[in-house]
């Protein structure tokens, strides 16, 4: 007996899921007892053709299955995750409100008006010519001089004398009695050159910046 077999290979690709019902496979042959054509049908079975990952994930949403189930500890660690992360925002929130306080009551402290005004007052003194008349010089030495005198101790101690000077100085900054005495002199000496033509001290310049210094507050107080 004389027999043969044929393998072939169908590729498929469902466009689709769900059950898709496949056509029988048919076989011609030439019989040559019967000298006629022959032929057989086989039927295939059924393809079941299940729908992707992302497909299912979504029906089972709608079926009202919204992913793994939790167990208690995972529903613990996820609720202690949410109320961290609302401390921690809370703590910093409450960092940030400090820090905006605090700058902003240094801004508008007295003392932090008065740091700023003679740090202009020391860029003023060091833009001062070299070239000027020594009583022009004076009046603008003793103009420094009398407002930096003020933003530290108010206006009121315009209207003091040099000979007056010294004693308000130790009294209001506790001063020690020299530093107010050379205050009180330097205040002198530059009214003398700007009004009476004296001489002006070579050192009058250096002498008021180092007055601007003990003037400065502590950033402390």
């Amino acid at each position: 007996m004389l027999w043969t077999k044929l393998v072939r290979k169908i590729v498929l690709v469902p466009r689709q899921a769900g059950t898709v019902a496949l056509d029988s496979v048919r076989f011609s042959w030439w019989d040559p007892n019967a000298k006629k054509f022959q032929s057989v049908a086989n039927a295939l079975p059924a393809l079941v053709v299940t729908p992707p990952a992302e497909v299912q994930e979504d029906t089972s949403r709608r079926n009202g299955h919204s992913g793994p189930m939790l167990t208690g500890w995972d529903r613990f660690w996820i609720g202690f995750g949410k109320v961290s992360a609302v401390l921690w925002a809370l703590v910093l929130l409450g960092i940030l409100v400090w820090r905006l306080a605090a700058w902003i009551l240094v801004r508008r402290s007295r003392d932090y008006a008065v740091r700023k005004g003679l740090t202009q007052l020391e860029r003023r003194l060091g833009r001062l010519p070299k070239d000027r008349a020594a009583h022009k010089t004076a009046q603008e030495l003793r103009t420094i001089l009398s407002e930096a005198l003020a933003l530290r101790m108010g206006e009121e101690v315009l209207a003091c004398t040099s000979q007056e000077l010294p004693a308000i100085l130790r009294e209001r900054l506790a001063w020690r009695e020299e530093d107010a005495i050379a205050v009180g002199m330097l205040s002198e000496s530059l009214q003398a050159c700007e009004f009476a033509g004296l001489e002006l001290d070579p050192n009058a310049q250096s002498q008021v910046a180092g007055v601007l210094a003990l003037l400065r507050p502590a950033k402390n107080q």
